[in-house]
C-alpha cells in the first residue's frame, strides 16, 4: 500500500511539473499575449484545429512558421506544435512576418485555453510570446540608448 501511495505521489507530482507554464530565461525580455487567429478552419490535410487545440496543454512551447506562399496572405504565419500541428494563424498585421524574416525570435507558449461562452464545444488560445532575440539593427539602436543613457547619469 506505501508503495502504490508513493507512485501516485510520483505520478502527480510528475504530471504537475510537465504541465506547468514554462518560465522565461529570468531576464528582462519583453513580454506580450497573442490569440490565434482562424481556430473554425480546417487544416489543408483536413485535420482539424478545434481538436488540436483540445489536445495542447498550457505552458507547451509552439512555432511560429511564416507561409510567404500563402495565396490570400503572403505575410501569414502559422502557429504550430512542434510536431507540427497547425493551431491557426497569427493576426493578419503583417509585423510578425516581417520581424521574423529580419532576425527576431520568440519563445511562444501557451497561456491559456479557454471555451468560447457562446459555444462550449469551441476552444480558443492565448499565447505568452517572450522576446528572445530582436533584429542586429534593433540590438544595435537599443545599445546606443543605454549608452546615452548612461552618460547623461553620470
Amino acid at each position: 500500500m506505501a508503495v502504490f501511495i508513493g507512485l501516485l505521489l510520483f505520478a502527480i507530482l510528475l504530471w504537475v511539473i510537465v504541465h506547468l507554464p514554462r518560465k522565461s530565461s529570468g531576464t528582462k525580455n519583453r513580454v506580450f499575449f497573442a490569440q490565434v487567429h482562424g481556430i473554425d478552419h480546417k487544416n489543408d490535410d483536413g485535420s482539424s484545429r478545434q481538436e488540436i487545440i483540445r489536445r495542447c496543454h498550457v505552458g507547451e512551447e509552439l512555432v511560429l512558421v511564416p507561409e510567404p506562399t500563402n495565396r490570400y496572405d503572403p505575410a501569414a504565419v502559422k502557429i504550430c506544435r512542434r510536431n507540427g500541428e497547425q493551431l491557426g494563424y497569427w493576426q493578419a498585421d503583417g509585423r510578425i512576418a516581417n520581424d521574423l524574416a529580419i532576425g527576431w525570435t520568440y519563445l511562444v507558449t501557451i497561456d491559456e485555453i479557454y471555451l468560447f461562452k457562446e459555444s462550449q464545444k469551441k476552444h480558443g488560445a492565448r499565447l505568452r510570446v517572450e522576446v528572445l532575440t530582436m533584429s542586429r539593427k534593433t540590438e544595435e539602436r537599443k545599445k546606443r540608448g543605454a549608452a546615452k543613457a548612461q552618460a547623461a547619469a553620470r
